[in-house]
C-alpha cells in the first residue's frame, strides 16, 4: 500500500472544498485495487489525479483510448495547448507539458524557458501517457516504477469508435506495466477509472464484470459501493457531493435542459441511457426451465411460463438445453434457438431478468459476439 503524505496534502489541496479528489477514495479504501468512479460532467476527476499525482511524486501512466487521442492532447491550436495540464497550469502557477516520445507513448514533463522565452519540456519524464493502441509499443519499456494507472474516459462517449476486445486490452497493458512488481516486494499498480456517466456496458465493465455491480450501486442511491473480495471501489459521484454546483452554475444549459434525460446524465451522472425496466427479482413458480447457459463462469437458466420468459440465475434440475458460450459453436446456437425469441419476448414486455448484465446479453448479443 502507497504510503501517503497527509502534511504534503494539506499544502497543496483542500479535500473538502467541494470539487472531487482522488485523493478522497485512496484514502477510504487503501486496499483497493481497482477504482471505478463515474459522474456527471465538471466534478474535476482528471485534474485531481493528475495534480496530486504530480505533487506528491506518484508516478503514473495516463492512458487514452487511440494513439489520435493521445497525439490531439499533446498538441496544440495556434498557441494553445491541448493537454489536461493546462488548468492545473492555470491556478498552480506550474508550466507542466505533454510531449510525444514514440507512437502512442508520450511524457509529463516540467519545462524550463529557452533562449527565445518559451516554456519548453525539460529534464526527464516524471509521468508517461499511452494509449491501448500501444501494448506492442510499452512491451519493451518498463513501467513498474509506475504507482498509478489511470484510464480517462473508459466509458465511451457517444459516437466514438471501441474494439470489442478492449477490457482485455487494458489488463494486458496493467499486466505489462506490473511486470515484477509483486516479487520485489511492491504493493500492486492501483487501476484507476474515471468517465462520465454515458453507458454502463462496455467492453471494459463487462471484462471487469462489474455491470451489476454499478447498476445496484445506482438502484441503491448509495455513492459507494466496495467488492471486498475483489478489491474493486465503485464510485458514483452525486450531485449533493459537489458543492461547486453553485446556483449560478444551474443557469443557461442546465436550466434549459431541466426535466430530461440528458439533464439527468449531464448534471447528476445517473445512467440515463440505458434501460433498467427489465430488471426485476420474481418467483419461478409455475416456470418451467426452457434451456441453461454458461457466461462468465456462471450458470444461467432461461424460464418459461405460457409465453412469458424469465432469465436468471435461480437453479433448476429440470432436463434442457443447455450451451457454453465460451464455444463459438454454442454462440451461434444459443442466438437461433433462443436469443431471438426472448428478445422478441423483450420487446413485447414478456421477459424479464433477474439482473442488467443478463438483458443487456440479450440484447447486444451481436455486439458481445460475431455472429
Amino acid at each position: 500500500m502507497i504510503k501517503i503524505n497527509m502534511d504534503l496534502i494539506k499544502q497543496h489541496e483542500n479535500l473538502n472544498d467541494g470539487y472531487y479528489h482522488v485523493l478522497n477514495d485512496i484514502l477510504r479504501y487503501p486496499e483497493a485495487t481497482i477504482y471505478i468512479i463515474w459522474s456527471m460532467r465538471g466534478p474535476g476527476k482528471t485534474y485531481s489525479a493528475l495534480w496530486s499525482s504530480y505533487y506528491l511524486g506518484v508516478k503514473i501512466i495516463y492512458i487514452k483510448r487511440t494513439n489520435e487521442d493521445l497525439e490531439f492532447i499533446c498538441g496544440q491550436i495556434g498557441n494553445g495547448d491541448l493537454s489536461p495540464l493546462v488548468p492545473i497550469n492555470r491556478d498552480k502557477g506550474t508550466h507542466l507539458k505533454m510531449q510525444m516520445l514514440s507512437k502512442g507513448i508520450a511524457g509529463f514533463y516540467e519545462s524550463e524557458i529557452d533562449e527565445n522565452g518559451e516554456w519548453q519540456p525539460a529534464g526527464a519524464p516524471y509521468s508517461y501517457g499511452v494509449s491501448l493502441n500501444a501494448i506492442k509499443s510499452i512491451k519493451g519499456f518498463d513501467a513498474s516504477d509506475c504507482e498509478w494507472i489511470l484510464l480517462d474516459e473508459f466509458i465511451p462517449q457517444i459516437g466514438e469508435i471501441v474494439r470489442r476486445r478492449e477490457g482485455e486490452m487494458l489488463l494486458d497493458l496493467y499486466m505489462t506495466c506490473q511486470r515484477d512488481r509483486l516479487e520485489r516486494g511492491l504493493p500492486p499498480q492501483k487501476l484507476i477509472l474515471f468517465a462520465n456517466a454515458e453507458e454502463i456496458s462496455t467492453p471494459i465493465t463487462r471484462t471487469l464484470e462489474v455491470v451489476d455491480d454499478m447498476a445496484e450501486l445506482q438502484f441503491s442511491g448509495k455513492r459507494y459501493r466496495y467488492l471486498t473480495d475483489r478489491g474493486i471501489m465503485l464510485h458514483h459521484i452525486t450531485r449533493e457531493e459537489c458543492s461547486f454546483m453553485t446556483e449560478r452554475s444551474k443557469q443557461g444549459i442546465y436550466k434549459a435542459m431541466a426535466g430530461t434525460a440528458w439533464h439527468d446524465k449531464a448534471f447528476e451522472g445517473n445512467f440515463s441511457n440505458n434501460d433498467f425496466s427489465c430488471v426485476k427479482h420474481m418467483k419461478i413458480h409455475g416456470y418451467k426451465v426452457r434451456a441453461t447457459f454458461f457466461y462468465n463462469g456462471k450458470k444461467f437458466f432461461i424460464y418459461l411460463k405460457n409465453k412469458s420468459f424469465y432469465v436468471c440465475g435461480i437453479p433448476s434440475k429440470g432436463d434442457c438445453e443447455a450451451y457454453n458460450l465460451d464455444r463459438e459453436p454454442d454462440q451461434k446456437a444459443f442466438y437461433n434457438n433462443e436469443v431471438l425469441e426472448v428478445v422478441r419476448a423483450t420487446i413485447t414486455n414478456r421477459c424479464f431478468y433477474d439482473r442488467y448484465s443478463l438483458y443487456d446479453l440479450f440484447t447486444r448479443y451481436k455486439k458481445i459476439f460475431t455472429i
